[in-house]
């Protein structure tokens, strides 16, 4: 991430990936502030994958790549007041998808594009942190999607998603809970859209018409070294989590269920001096209707989180 010195222009170059389509996704981001509204430009490149069920009843599975080009207006409107941290941001924004086949999948789409309608309704209202909270003591956010093909005739393709974080006071002080509840419905007749709501840890390759989603976490501080190796790295802090999630989906006339709970252990660094905090660990999984248990290698760096992003930014 790059800032001007007014702190009006942000550029931003980064790599996502997708748990649930087990891909990675190149990004590039330039953001003015200077405006009131906020422009946005962003690119970023994927391969996507989708299931269906061919007409012979079998399962299969397409593949292809994705090149995104996304301008964006938002008006974020700050309506903080006293301790709680509080704001509003409708946003807009039109996508052009270019699609291009993956020669090496067995199924994958014709080289075409489509152009994608995109509203965004964000609302956020925490009571301020200290240093040693690792979520608010009292917070909720709420984050509305509606995704509608347009321009092209025959296409009707859409999503709509909500979904709602709770955060609570923990028994022991610093300590949280967090709440997440999210519900999807999707149309994708001529185009498959990536998951907007999170699904249960540990599962992977879950698309469905309907999607609902429910998960708890309870995280507690365990360390906070203040540990500086060199000019490398500042090891801040090293938490635990323990979760337990829930998610219900329908295709067709199947309805599938996913439950996974586990522990997590991370902990937050400060790479090379950069002001941006990164969060490194480890989640241990486990799937009572399978009896599996799995592991998972966490790296996220708190300004792309799900939740704290434009109120860390704030």
């Amino acid at each position: 991430m790059s800032q001007n010195t007014l702190s009006t222009a942000f550029t931003t170059l980064g790599w996502d990936y997708d748990l649930n389509e087990e891909s990675g996704k190149y990004r590039l981001n330039f953001s003015y502030k200077g405006w009131f509204p906020v422009l946005d430009m962003e690119v970023d490149f994927s391969r996507r994958k989708t299931t269906f069920t061919d007409t012979n009843g079998v399962l299969q599975t397409a593949r292809w790549y994705e090149t995104n080009l996304s301008p964006a207006i938002s008006i974020p409107l700050n309506l903080t007041n006293g301790k709680y941290f509080q704001g509003l941001t409708p946003k807009i924004s039109l996508t052009q998808k270019f699609l291009r086949r993956d020669e090496s999948a067995e199924i994958t789409v014709h080289k075409t594009s489509i152009n994608i309608f995109n509203f965004q309704l964000f609302y956020y209202h925490q009571i301020r942190r200290s240093l040693r909270d690792i979520y608010p003591r009292w917070g909720q956010s709420f984050e509305l999607n509606l995704r509608q093909s347009v321009f092209k005739p025959g296409y009707d393709d859409h999503l709509v998603a909500a979904e709602t974080y709770l955060y609570f006071p923990g028994f022991i002080r610093h300590q949280g809970l967090r709440i997440y509840g999210g519900s999807q419905w999707t149309r994708g007749d001529n185009y498959t859209f990536s998951n907007l709501v999170s699904v249960s840890r540990g599962f992977s390759g879950i698309f469905a018409d309907e999607l609902y989603s429910a998960k708890l976490d309870y995280v507690m501080p365990l360390l906070s070294p203040d540990l500086s190796i060199s000019s490398l790295f500042y090891i801040k802090r090293l938490s635990m989590g323990l979760f337990y999630d829930y998610t219900y989906t329908q295709r067709g006339i199947h309805w599938v269920h996913y439950v996974s709970t586990g522990m997590e252990v991370r902990t937050e660094l400060h790479f090379l001096r950069s002001i941006a905090p990164v969060e490194i660990g480890i989640r241990g999984i486990y799937l009572p209707d399978f009896n599996d248990i799995r592991a998972e290698l966490l790296v996220r760096d708190q300004f792309r989180s799900p939740v704290l992003k434009r109120v860390i930014i704030h």
